[in-house]
């Protein structure tokens, strides 16, 4: 993150200039699109007579709510983000807001500031237009983009070693890694747990040596704040030795997703598809392909999704984007795939929610509760007979060629 970017995020006040400096770039950027949208009459270019018009934010908003545009999708009557749909509601106010009605709410606020003027009335350009409006977004098919690019960090950064050591978790043999960390990341419950066999979903490390571990749970008891704001200072070994700040700490990791690397191993980024089977017995079957295994198909020139396994029919292939059909049950309709966990669950949202994925974010953007979710195996995607589809940038729905 560059300087000046971390200073604006540290700023406590707004800087004089700002607000209009952010007006003046809009301003900047709608008058190019303009001229990007006059270039459709490639014989005049940019000098075209043709009337393309910039609307600001603030009239959209008054006509949609002098139209009733807003409750399409709020039930309070207020502008919603929580719906991708909101977009298709702002371009028909735009396309219908014309030259008069941008003149007659500038000239009455101008009115209003001074002290006078009348609201203007401003009578939807038809009758039927919230009606309309609401039949026109019901059929909206929302287009996802789908990642399928293999780029970017292939695995963790932090590597682990293996200790040649197993435990038995949900009846599930998994290897004991070990890595170091530092100690702002240690929690409590961490430090509080000194078997590997002890750990839960809030202490997913256990510091390797005891007498250290010890040393920083009673550091971060006393200090009585959270591990990010309880150092410095630093506990020490012993009172003349050194400070400790970075630990060896065990985790448990599944035998074979680790990614090898050359002074260990390491997590793999991210998982890129999964590939889903169904078996000559009718059961499911499936492959999660990490982003590291793909790059190596393409770098061996392989298919990076194998359509052939041992027999098994392939059913489809699934990847952080793509849109999934439900044709009943409580999940009937479209959902976008959004993660992939290397047990074979898929989570998904549907097609039109825009809220972010927890609750903590959705406060932060000021939007109502977070994204909702369900996560099934793929069992359950066959016995749901979910179909994969594919979404075209104006929403026109087709079958996937998987």
């Amino acid at each position: 993150m560059s300087r000046g970017k971390i200073k604006r995020f540290l700023a406590s006040s707004i800087p004089e200039g700002f607000a209009s400096r952010q007006l003046n770039d809009t301003g900047f950027a709608s008058r190019q699109a303009i001229g990007f949208l006059k270039r459709l009459w490639p014989d005049v270019g940019v000098e075209s007579p043709v009337n393309v018009q910039a609307v600001t934010g603030r009239v959209t908003a008054q006509l949609r709510k002098l139209w009733e545009l807003n409750n399409i999708l709020s039930a309070d009557g207020e502008k919603t983000r929580a719906d991708h749909r909101h977009h298709a509601i702002d371009a028909l106010v735009v396309a219908c807001a014309d030259a008069g009605l941008t003149h007659k709410l500038s000239a009455y606020w101008q009115a209003r500031d001074a002290g006078a003027g009348v609201r203007p009335r401003l009578d939807p350009p038809w009758a039927t237009i919230r009606a309309d409006a609401a039949r026109a977004v019901e059929q909206i098919n929302v287009s996802h983009r789908v990642r399928k690019k293999i780029s970017g960090p292939l695995h963790g950064e932090m590597p682990l070693g293996y200790t040649n050591q197993t435990v038995v978790r949900n009846g599930t043999t998994q290897g004991i890694y070990v890595k170091r960390m530092p100690v702002e990341k240690l929690s409590l419950d961490a430090l509080a747990i000194g078997r590997v066999e002890d750990m839960s979903r809030t202490a997913k490390f256990v510091v390797r040596d005891e007498a250290v571990r010890s040393i920083l749970h009673a550091h971060l008891k006393a200090a009585n704040k959270p591990p990010a704001k309880a150092y410095p200072p630093y506990p020490k070994v012993s009172p003349d030795g050194p400070e400790i700040r970075k630990v060896r700490v065990l985790s448990v990791q599944q035998l074979g997703l680790l990614v090898p690397v050359a002074n260990g191993f390491a997590d793999p980024a991210s998982n890129h598809h999964i590939s889903i089977y169904r078996l000559a017995d009718g059961r499911a079957d499936f492959e999660v392909v990490s982003l590291y295994e793909a790059s190596r198909r393409l770098a061996r020139r392989e298919p990076v999704v194998r359509r052939q396994r041992g027999g098994a029919t392939f059913v489809m292939s699934l990847s952080s984007g793509d849109t999934v059909e439900f044709p009943d049950g409580e999940q009937r309709g479209l959902w976008i795939v959004q993660k992939i966990a290397s047990k074979g669950q898929v989570t998904f949202s549907p097609i039109n929610d825009a809220r972010p994925t927890s609750e903590a974010e959705a406060k932060k953007q000021g939007t109502t509760g977070a994204r909702a979710e369900f996560a099934p195996r793929v069992g359950g995607l066959l016995d749901r007979r979910a179909r994969k589809v594919a979404t075209d940038p104006i929403g026109r729905i087709r079958t996937a060629g998987d």
